[in-house]
């Protein structure tokens, strides 16, 4: 049964980020719309490294609590495009976000470890493109909500320990003779 050893979670209920959608046809012109964004596939992660300051002002003191590790979390996504004439098309992008785990062991020893990274992505508000008609790969600024969990667990044997006494019968025995 797979344990729960730290967690984490980003959670942007407004980021404004710069979308570079690629994959889009050759034949995609005139005006287009970003309709929409979801998450797909697994995100790529990867440990960065993370430093607190502390209350001193260094960076040095030996923390009182465990510092977190920051994991740099690339979503690939998929966005819907609308062009001019009506038609959707569908393209890809990818969004980068980072996410605080705060692990309470030594990460040299994190190798028997399972990380699950879970990403969520919802358009808020699309956009016309950037730059003008033309550019490829199209780039709108839009408004998105991403959510971003991430836990590491560790898989466990698990059971019921046998009773610390036997089994009493449910009635008495009969009598005998």
């Amino acid at each position: 049964m797979p344990r729960i050893l730290a967690s984490g979670r980003e959670w942007q209920r407004r980021a404004c980020v710069a979308l570079y959608v690629g994959g889009l046809p050759e034949d995609a012109n005139g005006r287009l719309q970003l309709v929409g964004v979801t998450a797909c596939g697994d995100a790529d992660w990867e440990i960065a490294p993370y430093q607190e300051p502390r209350p001193c002002g260094c960076r040095g003191c030996r923390p009182s609590r465990p510092a977190p590790c920051l994991l740099r979390v690339n979503i690939p996504v998929v966005c819907q495009v609308q062009a001019e004439c009506g038609q959707v098309l569908r393209g890809e992008s990818v969004l980068t976000t980072d996410v605080a785990l705060p692990i309470r062991c030594v990460q040299a020893e994190c190798w028997r470890n399972q990380m699950m990274v879970l990403p969520c992505v919802r358009l808020i508000d699309g956009g016309a493109p950037v730059c003008a008609d033309g550019c490829r790969p199209p780039v709108f600024d839009c408004t998105i909500e991403l959510l971003v969990e991430a836990y590491m667990t560790r898989w466990e044997a698990c059971g019921t320990p046998a009773p610390t006494c036997p089994d009493l019968p449910l009635f008495p025995p009969p009598p005998f003779g």
